[in-house]
């Protein structure tokens, strides 16, 4: 395993995932190439053009079947991308096996008895105590913390200037206007923390690192090797951002939830936790028709004169992880433009105008070319 060093000092945290209203302008105002919009070479201009920078991979699919592999600038096959809060979803996937086999009894498993140690709390108050893990997974904790509020106690910037990001997390204070709605579930509030948490509740409830737990259950099965996770100073993991993967084992995963937690055949996360997570908790999180689960956005990507539903990872820099249902597709897109403006605008703009027009224009039925598996297939980088 390759291990990332500690991250002293971030960048300021993306203020909005997902902007609405710049997306649909900048699927709006793209302009197509010369030539059929829905070919290779279409796309392939557009993401060379000056209006996306620093995309340095993409990777398409559909029925299983690889059908497109580029790199880009500084993309390769073994470059370790920074994919920011893609992590996330890999966390909330990971929740779902250790339910199953009965470290955590559930989604309504209250948090702070995993934190025993860390006694006693500061701010400590009945909401807080009543925080379930499905507060956490569909990002509406009762925790002051608000990735898009640069003034909130917990907001991501502040964890990173913490030396014991665990000791930081349990002692933020609560909101004012905290309280569930008729789905038993607190408003939308965007925050890392969040996530982190959840792999901390991890981590106490199977007694191993957190790091090992995803590896052993997650990214080995899908024969991913080679990975990085950010740690804070004094080791701890970070389970919200910043894991290091190379765009074919995104895919991998993209095509796990695609195939409801399979892979090749073998079953390696619940079916029933797939469609948990891919079941919309909150809707207009971040404008108009974005809509989020347990760490998967939702919208419906306007093509021409309609629309295609999909489930997707995204992380700061432009990086995305698409799951087209209907047309059994994957899409990823690998992109370094972090704290750009509006990069997650003209990443749905290029998979709106190019990417989905390629998609729709492959036969659901073509020669089967899974990812090779091989041990030359995972060269160290």
């Amino acid at each position: 395993m390759i291990h990332n060093p500690s991250r002293s000092i971030r960048p300021a945290a993306l203020l909005a995932i997902i902007a609405a209203p710049l997306i649909f302008a900048c699927v709006a105002s793209a302009q197509h190439p010369t030539g059929d919009p829905s070919s290779l070479a279409a796309l392939e201009a557009e993401v060379t053009s000056p209006r996306l920078p620093k995309i340095t991979g993409i990777l398409l699919s559909r029925n299983g079947s690889l059908i497109y592999e580029k790199y880009f600038g500084e993309g390769s096959r073994t470059k370790l991308n920074d994919t920011r809060s893609v992590t996330k979803t890999l966390t909330a996937l990971v929740v779902g096996r250790a339910i199953r086999d009965g470290a955590i009894p559930g989604i309504d498993t209250k948090i702070m008895p995993y934190f025993g140690d860390l006694k006693p709390i500061a701010n400590d108050d009945p909401s807080k105590e009543d925080i379930r893990l499905k507060d956490l997974l569909s990002m509406g904790s009762a925790l002051s913390a608000d990735d898009s509020d640069g003034d909130s106690p917990g907001n991501e910037d502040r964890l990173h200037e913490q030396r014991s990001w665990s000791r930081w997390a349990v002692d933020l204070p609560v909101r004012m206007d905290t309280a569930r709605d008729g789905s038993g579930y607190e408003s939308f509030h965007y925050a890392t923390v969040n996530a982190f948490l959840v792999g901390q509740v991890l981590q106490a409830a199977t007694r191993q690192p957190v790091d090992g737990y995803i590896a052993e259950t997650l990214l080995k099965p899908l024969g991913i090797e080679h990975f990085a996770f950010e740690r804070s100073p004094i080791g701890e993991v970070m389970t919200g951002g910043g894991l290091e993967l190379r765009g074919v084992d995104l895919w991998k995963i993209g095509q796990l939830v695609l195939d409801r937690g399979s892979y090749e055949g073998r079953l390696i996360i619940p079916a029933s936790w797939v469609d948990a997570c891919l079941t919309l908790r909150h809707t207009d999180t971040e404008g108009p028709g974005v809509g989020y689960g347990f760490y998967f956005w939702h919208m419906d990507f306007p093509v021409g004169d309609k629309s295609e539903s999909g489930w997707f990872m995204a992380g700061n820099g432009g990086n995305i992880v698409v799951i087209f249902p209907r047309l059994k597709a994957v899409a990823v897109v690998t992109r370094t433009d972090f704290n750009g403006r509006n990069t997650a605008g003209q990443t749905i703009g290029l998979l709106s105008k190019f990417i989905l027009p390629v998609l729709e224009g492959t036969p659901e039925t073509i020669p089967q070319r899974r990812m090779a598996s091989s041990k030359a297939d995972f060269a160290t980088p």
